[in-house]
This record gives C-alpha cells, sequence and structure tokens, in this order.
C-alpha cells in the first residue's frame, strides 16, 4: 500500500495513507457548525518490528471522492513477525439517532472495508486478519433509532399499497426506504453485514465509543490501536 511516513509531530493531510514505525499519539478532530469541536486520540501500540497505517477520511489514489463516504479513521497494525494484522475503521459522529445516520455509516464502513481490502489487505499472504469498526460520538439512543424503524417501514407500507402508476414513480424512494429500515436495525442489532463485490457477505461487530466533555464545547474520546 502506498503510504508516506508519518513523524512524531508531524501533521498529516486529509485522504492521504501513512505509515508507522514506532509509538504514537495521533489525534482525529471534526468541528461541528455550532462551534464546538470532536477530539479522538489513537493510542498507536507499535512495538519494535511493526509496521502501522493511519488516514484520515482515507481515499486510495485513482479513485474519485465524488459519492464516495469515507470515514473519518482508518488505522491499521501489522506484524509481519506473528503474521497478524488488525484494521480499524471507525467514523466520528455528534450524535446517533435517525436513520440518515445509519445509512451513511453503513456506506462509509463498506468504503473503508473495500479500500483496504483492495489496497492492502489482498495483498497479504497466509496473515491472520482482525478487524474492528465502529462510531465514535456524544450520543446515541436506541429508542429514537427504533421510532425512526418504524416511521420507515410504514413509509413502506404505503408505498406498496399505492395503485400500480404510483408505486412505479415511488420506487426510488422505496429502495431508500429499504436502505435506510436495513442500516437502522443493525445499528440495533450492534451487527454490520457487509457485501463485497465477490458476492460474499461478512459480520462484524459495531463497537461504540462515547465522547465525554467537561466544558461543553471539547468532546473527547480515546482508542488504543493494538494487535
Amino acid at each position: 500500500m502506498k503510504a508516506k511516513k508519518l513523524e512524531q509531530g508531524m501533521g498529516y493531510e486529509k485522504r492521504k495513507m501513512y505509515w508507522i514505525d514506532c509509538p504514537m499519539d495521533i489525534a482525529v478532530e471534526e468541528k461541528q457548525d455550532n462551534g464546538t469541536l470532536d477530539r479522538t486520540i489513537l493510542h498507536y501500540a507499535v512495538r519494535d518490528g511493526d509496521k502501522a497505517y493511519f488516514s484520515e477520511e482515507y481515499l486510495p489514489e485513482g479513485i474519485s471522492k465524488d459519492g464516495v463516504k469515507m470515514p473519518d479513521i482508518t488505522a491499521i497494525l501489522e506484524s509481519s513477525a506473528e503474521r497478524r494484522v488488525k484494521w480499524y475503521i471507525y467514523d466520528m459522529k455528534d450524535t446517533v439517532i435517525n436513520a440518515k445516520t445509519a445509512l451513511k455509516l453503513c456506506n462509509q464502513w463498506h468504503s473503508g472495508i473495500e479500500h483496504i481490502e483492495s489496497r492492502y489487505l489482498n495483498d497479504l499472504d497466509g496473515y491472520l486478519v482482525d478487524g474492528s469498526l465502529g462510531v465514535i460520538s456524544r450520543f446515541w439512543s436506541r429508542e429514537m433509532l427504533q421510532k425512526e424503524k418504524v416511521i420507515y417501514e410504514e413509509k413502506l407500507n404505503l408505498a406498496g399499497s399505492s395503485n400500480l402508476l404510483t408505486a412505479r414513480k415511488s420506487r426510488p424512494k422505496q429502495v431508500e426506504y429499504k436502505q435506510r429500515v436495513k442500516a437502522v436495525q443493525f445499528i440495533l442489532d450492534g451487527i454490520f453485514v457487509d457485501d463485497n463485490e465477490m458476492g460474499g457477505r461478512t459480520s462484524y461487530d459495531i463497537h461504540h465509543v462515547c465522547m465525554t466533555t467537561t466544558d461543553k464545547i471539547t468532546y473527547m474520546a480515546e482508542m488504543d490501536i493494538k494487535l
């Protein structure tokens, strides 16, 4: 995988991939429209001989960003001695309470997995690969997500009971409603099922990391990147 070395204290560019060969803390920040800040500190536990990777909003070279949902955090830790790899794909959201956010998360997870598979994982031979995906947020509500699911299920039922001409016109909306219901159900179940281009399906546990604040201006979370 094409990457640039990230030195201690060095800044980084979004969408670029960097590699690391020593323990390091990396801050990923996202400003909200109301002036508050979300910050996640990644603690890379890189041992002698290990190699790690990091990118914010990773987008492989040659791929247009148009229509691509990029996750905030792509992190990888590799041990050639143990022939093991662990990857992390996470996104930061202020809240996870509606179907729109749930669908965006699923699209970001899918794109993130697809990108590291095509540019990195497919080139590994004989490695044990482990993955971790999830969302880092200030607040999420199971109750509010459940209500959203019911709303879109009702919209689907209404569209399905319409006359033939109306149903044909509403078909694109029905596809969107089904996608939103499916995405919300993934979040509620805590399991994301990813369909790849080869027709395979892989299930991943969805991890939720909660941000905390002491001043209601900066919201913080920490994650260990380790094998």
